[in-house]
C-alpha cells in the first residue's frame, strides 16, 4: 500500500479539528522521531489535536502500523496531569467495543507521555457528508439509523464501563472495514469507530479555547457546554440527537462558524424540525430527535442506553414498514460511500487500508439533482436577507406556518402565492391575496399568473424577492447570509482569538474586559431571550467582576447574579435574562442598554458597550359592543381599547347578513389608536325602503373589527316595522 511521506493540511482541517493557518510540521527524514524507547517509529504527522499531535508509525516489536499520540510538553508538565494520565489510559484500556479505539500502549519517555493506539486511515464521517453533499447523495434511511446506533451503542460502551462522558463530532468518527471477518448479521460490515481518546478531562480545558479552535463542530456542543455550565453524559445524548438529526434529513442542525453564533443560535433561535424538512420522517422517530436536542439536559434522555432503547424500537418498527430513502438527490450505500469516500480522500493524499473490499454502489433510487440551482434571496424591509434553497416544483409562500417559504408579516396574506417551475422558467401565482402580488411593478392578476424572469423582482408586501443560481442542491431550507470576515484580536495570555468589534476592555492596563457574542438580540412580550457576556480576567491573579445594565429602566432586564469571581486568565459565560410581559407597558421599539463590567479591586477599571434590545410588536385589543337588539335608525357604537404595545390602525366595518334591506352610514370606519387608548365610533343603519305596513322584522347584521394580524367579529340583530302598525 502506498503510504503518503508528507503531512496534508487538508486531512488536518477534516479529521483532527485543526485551522487551516495551523503550523504543519514535517518530520525530519534524516532523524527520524521515535516514542516508547525507540520501539514506536514515526513516519509523518497526521494531524493536531488540543492535548497533542498524532502520529503515523511503526509498532518495530510486533511489525504492524500504529498512531501515536505525543501529550505537549506544557500539558504533560502539569502534575495534576502526570499523575491521572497512568489510571485514566488505563481505564480506557480496559474498554472493550468495535465502535471504540482500541488502546494499545502508553507511557512515558523522554519525548513526554504518549498513547499508542490502532490505526484506522481514511475518510471522517465529516468528510463523508461532504462528499455526499457534492454528489447530491444521501443513506437511506433504514441505514442512516443504523449508523446512529452503532455509535450510540459505543457511547453506551464507554459509560457503562467507565463512567465517562464523551463529545460526538463527525470529525472524530471514522471506519473500520470489517470484511473478511466472520460477522453476526447485526454487525455493520462497515463499523463506525469513535477516534477520540476522551482524554479532555485531563486538561479541564477553557471551553472558549475549544469553541473557537473547532468552530465546524459548535453544532455538536450542548447548549450547557456552550454556556460553561458543565456537561454530564446528558451532553453526549445531545451530541447523538445532533448526529441523527444530520443524517436523517440530509443537512447540519445550525450553520455556526463562531462562537457567538453558537449562542445565538441556542438561546435566541428555535431548533428546525425534523419532520419539516423531512415529511415522511416518522413521527415517534422526530420526537426522538427533538427530545434529544432539548435546550435543558433534564429533558433530554438520561443516558444514551435510553436513547439507543427508543432508537431500537424505532428502527423494529420502520423495518416493517416501507419508508423512503431519506435522501436529498440519490440513495447511497454506506460501504459504497466508503469506496467513493477513498477515491476522494486518496486524491488529497491518504488511502484507506487494504482489507476493505471495494463493491459496486447499488442503482440510485432517486434521480440526481441538477448541478447548477437556482434560488431566491428573500429581502425584508428592515434589509435582512435570507437564500431560499429552490428543490421543489411548486413552492408556496405566505404568511400560515404550512407553506414552504413563510414571511411573518401582517401585510402577507396566509396563503399569498404559488411559484411554480416548468424546465428553467419560472411562474408566479397570486392566490386572492389581500395586498397584491407584483413582478417589478406589474400586478398579478387575483388567481391569475405572470412569468418571472430571471433578472425580475417579484414583490409580496413589503417584502422583495429575487432570483440567484448556483445554489448548494439540499432540501428546501432558509439560511442566514453570511457577513464578510470580521477583524480578528488575539489575546496571547487566554489563548484565543475573537472579533475585535465585540470586545470591550477596561483601557490601558485592562484588567476587567468582556466579550459580546451578539450586540444585538430580538424578544417578543411574553416570551424570554438571554444575552450572553464572556467575561474575560486579563490578569494571572483572581479578581471579582460586578455586572451592571445601565439604560432605559426595563423592570424585566435582570442580572442574576452580578458578582462573579474569576481566576487569572479564565473566563466565565454570563447571562442576562429579558422577559418582557405580554402587556402593552412593553413597548415596541428598538432600545440602547448599556453593560458595565466593573473590577471591584480596581474600581476604575471599567468594560462597556452597547447592546442593542428589539421588542417585536404584538396586537390586542378589547371591544365593547352595542346593545344586542337595537332598532333600526339608532346608532350603533362600538368603544375600541388598544392593549398592544403598538399604535395601531383598527378597521370596522358594518354589514347585513343575507340581506339588502339596510343600508350603513358609514360603512365602515378607521381609527388610530396608541398603546392603552380608548375611542369611540358608530353609524345608523336606515332602511333602503321605508315600509309602511307590516309586523316587526329581525334583520341579522355583523360587525367586523381588524387590526394587523387579528380580527374580531360581532352578531347582532336590528328591529324594523312598518309606520302603520297591523294587529
Amino acid at each position: 500500500m502506498s503510504i503518503p511521506d508528507k503531512p496534508n493540511p487538508l486531512i488536518d482541517a477534516y479529521n483532527h479539528g485543526a485551522r487551516e493557518d495551523s503550523p504543519v510540521r514535517a518530520i525530519d527524514e534524516q532523524t527520524p522521531r521515535v516514542a516508547g524507547g525507540g520501539r514506536y517509529q514515526l513516519h509523518h504527522r497526521l494531524g493536531a489535536g488540543r492535548l497533542g499531535d498524532v502520529y503515523k508509525g511503526v509498532d518495530t516489536k510486533l511489525d504492524r502500523q500504529v498512531a501515536v499520540k505525543l501529550i505537549k510538553p506544557e500539558i504533560a508538565a502539569k502534575a495534576e496531569v502526570a499523575s491521572r494520565f497512568a489510571p485514566t489510559v488505563r481505564a480506557l484500556g480496559r474498554v472493550t467495543h468495535l465502535g471504540l479505539l482500541h488502546i494499545v500502549d502508553f507511557g512515558q519517555d523522554e519525548e513526554g507521555l504518549y498513547t499508542v493506539t490502532e490505526l484506522i486511515e481514511g475518510p471522517s464521517l465529516a468528510f463523508l457528508f461532504e462528499e455526499m453533499r457534492t454528489h447530491s447523495q444521501w443513506l437511506a434511511l433504514a441505514e442512516a439509523l443504523d449508523l446512529v446506533r452503532l455509535v450510540a451503542q459505543a457511547a453506551d460502551a464507554l459509560y457503562s464501563q467507565t463512567n465517562q462522558a464523551l463529545r460526538i463530532m463527525p470529525e472524530k468518527i471514522k471506519f473500520r472495514g470489517m470484511a473478511g471477518y466472520a460477522l453476526p448479521a447485526e454487525i455493520s460490515p462497515m463499523q463506525p469507530v469513535i477516534t477520540d481518546l476522551c482524554l479532555d478531562p485531563l486538561l479541564r480545558m477553557n471551553l472558549l479555547v475549544q469553541l473557537l479552535a473547532n468552530s465546524p463542530t459548535l453544532p455538536y456542543f450542548a447548549p450547557e457546554e456552550i454556556l460553561g455550565d458543565g456537561t454530564d453524559i446528558r451532553s453526549t445524548v445531545y451530541g447523538l440527537g445532533v448526529l441523527a438529526f444530520e443524517l436523517v434529513t440530509g443537512r447540519p442542525l445550525f450553520a455556526a462558524q463562531t462562537i457567538g453564533e453558537a449562542v445565538d443560535m441556542h438561546l435566541n433561535r428555535g431548533l428546525p424540525s425534523p419532520q419539516l424538512l423531512q415529511p415522511a420522517l416518522p413521527t415517534a422517530l422526530a420526537a426522538l430527535i427533538t427530545k434529544a436536542l432539548a435546550r435543558k439536559p433534564v429533558e433530554r434522555p438520561p443516558v444514551p442506553r435510553a436513547f439507543l432503547d427508543e432508537l431500537n424500537s424505532i428502527s423494529i418498527t420502520l423495518a416493517a414498514e416501507a419508508i423512503p430513502p431519506t435522501a436529498i438527490g440519490g440513495a447511497i450505500n454506506l460501504h459504497a460511500l466508503c469506496e467513493q469516500g477513498k477515491v476522494a480522500y486518496a486524491a488529497v493524499g491518504v488511502l484507506l487500508p487494504a482489507n476493505v473490499v471495494s463493491q459496486p454502489a447499488p442503482p440510485p433510487l432517486a434521480a440526481q439533482m441538477p448541478e447548477k440551482r437556482r434560488g431566491i434571496q428573500l429581502v425584508a424591509p428592515d434589509g435582512t436577507e435570507t437564500f431560499v434553497h429552490l428543490s421543489k416544483a411548486v413552492i408556496t409562500v405566505g404568511r400560515a406556518p404550512d407553506n414552504d417559504l413563510v414571511i411573518d408579516h401582517p401585510r402577507v396574506s396566509r396563503k399569498h402565492a404559488r411559484i411554480e417551475a416548468t424546465g428553467g422558467d419560472y411562474r408566479i401565482h397570486d392566490l386572492k391575496s389581500g395586498n397584491g402580488t407584483y413582478v417589478d411593478e406589474q400586478r398579478v392578476p387575483p388567481e391569475g399568473v405572470l412569468a418571472w424572469p430571471a433578472a425580475a423582482q417579484v414583490r409580496i408586501g413589503d417584502h422583495v424577492l429575487l432570483f440567484h443560481t448556483e445554489v448548494e442542491p439540499l432540501a428546501l431550507q432558509l439560511v442566514a447570509a453570511l457577513p464578510p470576515p470580521p477583524a480578528l484580536i488575539q489575546i496571547q495570555n487566554l489563548g484565543i482569538t475573537i472579533e475585535r468589534s465585540r470586545l470591550s476592555v477596561s483601557g490601558d492596563g485592562a484588567s476587567a474586559a468582556f466579550y459580546l457574542p451578539q450586540s444585538a438580540v430580538v424578544v417578543d412580550p411574553g416570551a424570554q431571550t438571554t444575552i450572553s457576556v464572556v467575561l474575560l480576567n486579563l490578569q494571572t491573579t483572581a479578581t471579582t467582576f460586578a455586572i451592571a445594565v445601565k439604560g432605559p429602566p426595563l423592570p424585566w432586564v435582570t442580572v442574576n447574579p452580578t458578582v462573579y469571581e474569576l481566576q487569572g486568565n479564565e473566563q466565565h459565560v454570563a447571562t442576562i435574562e429579558i422577559t418582557p410581559p405580554r402587556v402593552r407597558q412593553s413597548r415596541a421599539g428598538t432600545y440602547s442598554l448599556q453593560l458595565e463590567v466593573t473590577d471591584r479591586q480596581q474600581p476604575a477599571q471599567v468594560a462597556a458597550a452597547e447592546v442593542k434590545l428589539k421588542v417585536k410588536p404584538f396586537t390586542d385589543f378589547h371591544v365593547e359592543w352595542p346593545s344586542p337588539q337595537t332598532q333600526v335608525g339608532d346608532p350603533l357604537p362600538v368603544r375600541i381599547e388598544n392593549r398592544g404595545n403598538t399604535p395601531q390602525s383598527f378597521k370596522v366595518m358594518w354589514w347585513e347578513e343575507g340581506g339588502q334591506d339596510l343600508l350603513f352610514e358609514p360603512a365602515e370606519a378607521k381609527l388610530d389608536l396608541l398603546p392603552g387608548e380608548t375611542k369611540a365610533v358608530q353609524t345608523v343603519a336606515v332602511l333602503r325602503t321605508q315600509r309602511w305596513l307590516g309586523a316587526t322584522k329581525a334583520h341579522k347584521i355583523k360587525i367586523q373589527i381588524s387590526a394587523p394580524g387579528r380580527t374580531q367579529p360581532w352578531d347582532g340583530v336590528l328591529l324594523s316595522r312598518g309606520r302603520i302598525r297591523m294587529g
